[in-house]
């Protein structure tokens, strides 16, 4: 049964990246204040990871993510700039198939508990001269995942459009200087809050939005994979999901109540050294360990 109740506490869960991170300006916050002006209660669990694409999810949420009305999955530059001119690697024979940031994406839906709502939510700024090229693509790398698993897709820069009644130009929502032209300013902040709390607020108090955004229900079945190798599949949910960086050995990291996200004994030393490597041990490969770099690309490294 769906949650729709002003009364009924909503429970969001947010995955993403730097754009994403707790702090005092960010949209998560900013989005939670908005909530609170039509839902009693609502709650929002920030598991965002600066650096981290859709990769991280795609192997940690089934670790991390407590029970939820809605998944909102930010993604952009992360994804954008790793893929495909910086292939995923692997330590591994030849012939397995990528885990390309599509095929990542529709690992994380395909193993979301049912009846739970997504939002695929697009931050693509323009990026910097080196990078910009890379930056155009990025409204509509999980485009067709979105539409194939009946997520809903937000794409910030549309939403914001010449077409809309809030146009907002581009640099106004990003810092086009500095930050490699990714990041939102305050004023893109504000209005990535704002679309995302008119979303939620259609999604579940307007009857025509039923079924939007549930990717896998009695009504949802899950359709053949699109991108995604069946074998990856076969790796399964990890029960033990750490983070290591090169001066400090692996803490683990664990939701905690919100606003404040992961808690990391190292946490000063991940957010400041620009370099992380994300590992999971698996049931189904258990001499394996599956590791993250900051620039998204997947190691698997079999013992």
């Amino acid at each position: 049964m769906l949650r729709t109740s002003h009364n009924t506490p909503l429970r969001v869960a947010l995955f993403g990246g730097s754009n994403s991170i707790d702090r005092d300006q960010a949209y998560p916050r900013q989005l939670l204040e908005r909530l609170r002006k039509w839902n009693a209660a609502p709650v929002l669990h920030n598991l965002a990871i600066g650096a981290t694409g859709t990769l991280l999810p795609s192997f940690c949420a089934s670790a991390v993510l407590p029970p939820v009305d809605v998944v909102i999955v930010e993604t952009g530059s992360n994804d954008a700039i790793t893929w495909p001119e910086q292939p995923i690697h692997y330590n591994m024979p030849p012939n397995r198939p990528q885990l390309n940031p599509p095929a990542a994406m529709e690992r994380l839906l395909r193993a979301l508990p049912a009846s739970t709502r997504v939002i695929v939510f697009a931050v693509c700024g323009p990026g910097l001269p080196e990078n910009g090229r890379l930056m155009k693509r990025c409204p509509t790398i999980h485009m067709d995942v979105a539409m194939r698993y009946n997520a809903y897709y937000l794409d910030l820069l549309r939403a914001t459009g010449p077409q809309t009644r809030h146009h907002v130009p581009m640099n106004v929502l990003f810092d086009t200087v500095g930050a490699g032209g990714i990041h939102l300013t305050q004023d893109g902040n504000h209005h990535a809050a704002r679309v995302l709390d008119e979303t939620l607020f259609w999604m579940f108090l307007d009857e025509r939005a039923r079924n939007q955004g549930i990717v896998r229900s009695s009504d949802h079945p899950l359709p053949p994979p699109l991108h995604l190798d069946p074998s990856w599949e076969l790796v399964d949910s990890p029960w033990h999901c750490r983070v290591c960086t090169p001066r400090t050995a692996c803490a683990h990291v664990r939701p905690v109540q919100p606003p404040v996200g992961f808690q990391m004994s190292t946490r000063e030393v991940l957010e400041f050294t620009g370099w992380k490597k994300y590992g999971w041990e698996t049931k189904a490969m258990p001499n394996a360990t599956i590791t993250f770099d900051v620039a998204g690309h997947v190691l698997v490294a079999f013992a």
